[in-house]
């Protein structure tokens, strides 16, 4: 062996000695679960802790655990022979779980990519429950990956958070009836996010290390696949160095975010709570706009690290939790959950529990401004000093309005406010069409969670208006007879569409 690659080898060994000990690993007293795909990095990764654990004088535990993701056949049925015979001749303990990827992505409405990565960490999770001995668990995650992941989530949006890349550490929930909180809390740790790939090849090269080779990697049908053979080498063609200005910019966004996330800290720290706590709504309302994301933001993990039915956080839910503290109002989330501002309290809770505060009938006055329980404020203009006033007051306290005109002789009885019934009372006709309001905000992609406090201005024949989408043909003033008297209706609301 040429001095050069042994050097390299030995290199990549005293590297990853030094990234496992900033993880106080190994130790005799500890058993580790690795996570092993047969492929390249993990079986770098499970050699690199094997050749570490053995130069210890009491070596502590190890455990390999492999998935057959039931997605390709006969060539993951080799993988995983392979990971057994390779675990095999080191004496390294081999769990191997089977499931059927594409049976739950059909399932759960995830693509492949998602689903196979949400089945991986279920087995994980549920070898964990069997075996509470375990300290930790090894990915194989290196810097070629947190590459692809922050570009990844560039291209599909993100936020600072999501600009930190794959972190070195995260924590697992695992239930545990044996402990008073129901579940414990596994760290899972990634060892190798400072090496290339190219490091981790060499490594198996020099060592003469065998590993398996998934062939569809070579196709671009996966969003990653796509990335890594296509995006990520046009990119370098224009910086060579792309890869590593991405490094540096999760690196950066790393720092920012745990800045963040100190005042966040700080915030419940100083009033004395936790994340699942109710909050005073006061206290919020005060709040950078950055902070209150990132304290929301808190409040939703926190409960869907005790409920993981919970959906991950998406920039419309936090808008709509963001939403919900200005207006006094509520907004659904997923699996069952609100999130609630009354009584001076934020709060997440089960959708059971709410408060009904969303059934109402409201007269709308000419000139009169009506706020709605479910937040905003609605008004009829009628052309008086009043509906003038009025109207320039709610222009200075709301940031959007979206308004209509309608001829007032057309109207059957009294304007009144409710909200959405979706039932046979939702529809109208608008457009030369008969459609429901559920429907018509649909297809006006109105976002959710205003959808869900959206307010039905009607009369004694149903639905006149439906704010961002249309008013019933009956009262269009396009229509009306010359002096006809045409009113303005007006909707107030604070959260952008």
């Amino acid at each position: 062996m040429h001095p050069k690659h042994q050097n390299s080898a030995d290199s990549v060994f005293h590297r990853f000695r030094a990234s496992m000990a900033e993880f106080s690993l190994p130790r005799a007293d500890r058993h580790m679960l690795v996570a092993f795909s047969g492929g390249a990095d993990s079986t770098a990764l499970l050699h690199l802790t094997h050749t570490l654990a053995f130069a210890q004088k009491h070596p502590p535990f190890i455990t390999a655990l492999h998935v057959n993701h039931g997605i390709r056949g006969d060539e993951a049925q080799r993988d995983a022979e392979f990971c057994r015979r390779f675990c095999e001749e080191r004496n390294i303990p081999f769990v191997l779980y089977e499931a059927d990827a594409p049976a739950q992505a059909k399932q759960r409405a995830l693509s492949l990519e998602e689903a196979a990565r949400e089945v991986r960490y279920e087995c994980i999770t549920a070898y964990l429950r069997e075996h509470p001995d375990i300290c930790c668990v090894l990915t194989a995650h290196h810097a070629d990956d947190q590459t692809e992941t922050v570009l990844f989530r560039l291209l599909r949006g993100t936020s600072l958070r999501g600009l930190c890349g794959i972190p070195k550490t995260r924590m697992l929930t695992v239930t545990d009836d044996s402990v008073p909180e129901g579940f414990r809390q596994v760290p899972i740790y990634r060892p190798l996010l400072s090496f290339s790939k190219e490091m981790l090849n060499d490594y198996l090269s020099v060592n003469r290390i065998a590993h398996v080779t998934d062939s569809t990697n070579a196709e671009n049908d996966a969003s990653r696949n796509l990335l890594r053979n296509t995006v990520i080498p046009a990119a370098k063609t224009v910086n060579p160095a792309f890869c590593n200005a991405l490094r540096r910019l999760s690196e950066t966004a790393a720092e920012d975010d745990a800045y963040f996330s100190s005042l966040t800290d700080a915030f419940f720290r100083d009033l004395g709570i936790k994340p699942t706590d109710p909050i005073p709504t006061d206290s919020l309302t005060g709040e950078h706009p950055a902070v209150l994301r990132r304290i929301l933001a808190a409040v939703y993990d926190a409960h869907r690290s005790v409920d993981n039915r919970l959906k991950p956080l998406t920039a419309e839910m936090l808008c709509a939790m963001i939403h919900a503290v200005k207006t006094d109002s509520r907004t659904e989330l997923s699996a069952g959950w609100c999130f609630c501002s009354s009584d001076s309290r934020c709060r997440m809770q089960r959708i059971a529990e709410q408060p009904d505060s969303a059934d109402y009938c409201l007269p709308l006055l000419p000139g009169e401004i009506t706020d709605i329980p479910t937040g905003g404020s609605c008004l009829l203009c009628d052309g008086s000093v009043k509906s003038s006033e009025n109207l320039a007051y709610l222009k200075n306290i709301y940031n959007f309005f979206i308004s209509t005109h309608i001829n007032s002789d057309k109207l059957l009885e009294d304007l009144y406010l409710r909200p959405r019934c979706d039932n046979q009372t939702d529809r109208y006709l608008c457009g030369g069409s008969h459609k429901t309001a559920k429907d018509a905000l649909s297809a006006h992609r109105v976002p959710t969670h205003l959808r869900k406090t959206v307010p039905l201005f009607c009369d004694g024949d149903g639905i006149v208006w439906i704010p961002f989408c249309g008013i019933r043909d009956s009262v269009n003033p396009k229509a009306a007879e010359p002096g006809a008297p045409i009113f303005d209706l007006y909707y107030f609301y604070n959260s952008e569409v």
